[in-house]
């Protein structure tokens, strides 16, 4: 195991997620016979035991951190984060604030990762939310989708920041040299959409980023946007429609291929190409979704989360811990708030409660 003063690539939440703490635990073997360093945080002898169970007892780049207590995720967040200070999620955090990792992983409790965020890590000067976001796959290129439930009620500043930050995400994590921005409506028009979309429109067309106008629904999925913001509670409803539409689509699939195929050549090539589709829509693949907006890098992932999905998470939270996301957004949010849209160099208080 890595010694106790030693940093790690990811500190992972041992005992966050329906399948807690075996999930995390498997997560990590992987992950760490990837050459990933990984630091579970929870419970050290419930942990030991998964680690022996799983084979994963003398990797050398393992670590244990003990945490006495954990948070559900039944839990009130901001009450639980309160009154539990040494929870997983706590402590993970305190280690990507003391610098002790570069990144922080949970599947738990998504509004008690948000609220540790903002209580032990705390927000990149002049960002007045952090946002949840996510890369979904499209007819061509993933797109950034923010916010995903971080925000329920968001204020028109807040959106446009929401924008400035998912526009630094694809062009440091996902490499695109000139992000296509658009703001989610109900129409095209200037005057669709409602106060919250109208302003937030008005305040995005100040911006430096490439700002495309409203973006509908149907549109979403066709590849020619790397950035798309709504607040957060039409996109966790947006989100989880698509786990939804996306599991029901590859069932279908799956289905009709076995009653239609013939045991011939076509049905080889058939079988091949499902098989590249149901890659395509699974979302296991993704990783995890990054807070973006907090002064170190914390990423969410899904409480249900298989232990494949969970060693692709610690690998994206280990190759967003190798990129400069929190000082381009640090860059951008001063940059922007020097041409008025915002106040400078402060963080204001949170529009409502997580």
């Amino acid at each position: 195991m890595l010694s106790s003063l030693s940093a790690v690539d990811v500190a992972v939440d041992a005992m966050g997620g329906d399948g807690a703490p075996a999930v995390p635990v498997q997560a990590a073997i992987q992950a760490a016979r990837d050459g990933i360093r990984v630091a579970l945080v929870g419970n050290e002898s419930v942990i030991e035991s998964k680690l022996r169970k799983y084979g994963g007892r003398n990797l050398s780049s393992l670590r244990i951190v003990h945490s006495d207590e954990m948070i559900r995720m039944d839990e009130k967040p901001s009450k639980a984060v309160r009154q539990k200070p040494n929870s997983s999620i706590r402590v993970a955090a305190r280690m990507v604030a003391e610098r002790d990792a570069r990144a922080m992983l949970s599947a738990g409790n998504s509004g008690a990762v948000m609220a540790s965020g903002l209580f032990d890590i705390g927000r990149i000067a002049g960002v007045q939310r952090p946002a949840i976001a996510a890369s979904i796959p499209t007819r061509k290129d993933p797109t950034v989708l923010l916010d995903l439930g971080a925000n329920t009620d968001p204020t028109p500043t807040q959106l446009a920041q929401f924008a400035i930050m998912g526009h630094a995400y694809a062009k440091t994590v996902l490499r695109r040299s000139h992000p296509r921005v658009a703001l989610l409506a109900n129409g095209s028009e200037e005057t669709k959409g409602n106060d919250l979309t109208r302003t937030t429109h008005e305040l995005l067309l100040k911006t430096k980023i490439d700002y495309r106008g409203y973006c509908e629904g149907r549109d979403i999925f066709e590849g020619d946007l790397d950035v798309i913001v709504s607040d957060g509670f039409t996109g966790n409803i947006l989100l989880k429609t698509m786990e939804g539409l996306i599991s029901t689509v590859r069932d279908l699939l799956e289905r009709r291929a076995k009653k239609s195929m013939i045991a011939n050549a076509s049905s080889l090539l058939m079988k091949d190409i499902l098989r590249r589709v149901l890659k395509d829509l699974n979302y296991e693949t993704a990783g995890a979704a990054p807070l973006l907006g907090l002064r170190r890098r914390c990423l969410v992932a899904h409480g249900a989360s298989s232990v494949t999905a969970l060693t692709n998470a610690i690998h994206a939270a280990d190759q967003m811990a190798g990129t400069r996301i929190v000082e381009m957004i640090e860059d951008d949010i001063l940059q922007h708030a020097q041409l008025g849209l915002w106040p400078e160099g402060r963080s204001d208080e949170e529009s409502s409660e997580t």
